[in-house]
């Protein structure tokens, strides 16, 4: 559009040009009144010529409001051009922050995951370290358990003498107590009356001055307190 009107004003100003110099400068040389008192109010308002360079004026005038006009429309477009990028640049931002903020909230709940899965594990590892200790504390209780009772009950045939001696008789009355030890593997025993050896000597009596007796079948040993 706005070619169209630069087009039409070339064009108007070549015809006003070609105007002038057929009509207008002819009619100024061939008239006897000087230059100088030359007066554009005696021409005849009626006149052809008068119409036609009052109608030229016009024409200019309005080319140049249409020609101004145009540059406006065209300065418009260019700021609605403009509106519509920047819209599209603020809405594609929004998107990206949008996208960013997808990407963060699935990397932290990623990252939570993880965490409990970690903690999972390290619980399951803490468990199984608990289990093994145990199962080793109990292999080694039972392990030592069954050497003193072989010890023990190798030693069966022997004299109790030989194996166990009296370090203590405490209590009162029928409530006698009796602290006793193996001298081969140094465990000592609290025992009373009814009790057993690992060996199967049974405590028959307890005795401040006679000390301890122990019988087995139609066995029977005393054990003297150890001064």
């Amino acid at each position: 559009m706005l070619n169209k009107k630069i087009l039409l004003g070339i064009v108007l100003s070549g015809f006003c040009t070609a105007v002038y110099a057929e009509d207008v400068a002819p009619a100024v040389a061939n008239t006897n009144v000087p230059e100088q008192t030359l007066n554009l109010n005696e021409f005849d308002e009626g006149s052809s010529l008068f119409q036609r360079i009052s109608d030229m004026e016009q024409e200019k005038v309005l080319m140049k409001l249409e020609m101004e006009q145009a540059r406006m429309e065209l300065d418009m477009d260019k700021l609605m051009s403009e509106k519509i990028r920047l819209q599209r640049e603020m809405e594609q931002m929004q998107k990206d922050t949008e996208e960013e903020t997808r990407k963060a909230e699935a990397e932290k709940k990623k990252i939570e995951q993880e965490k409990a899965r970690l903690e999972q594990e390290r619980q399951a590892f803490e468990e199984e370290k608990r289990n093994q200790i145990n199962r080793s504390l109990s292999e080694v209780a039972v392990s030592t358990s069954t050497q003193q009772q072989v010890q023990e009950e190798v030693n069966e045939g022997e004299k109790l003498s030989d194996t166990y001696r009296v370090l203590d008789i405490y209590g009162a009355g029928n409530e006698l107590f009796v602290t006793i030890e193996n001298m081969k593997n140094t465990q000592k025993r609290k025992l009373q009356v009814g009790k057993q050896l690992p060996n199967g000597y049974e405590v028959k009596s307890i005795s401040l001055d006679d000390g301890v007796t122990f019988k087995k079948g139609n066995d029977s040993q005393t054990l003297g307190v150890q001064q």
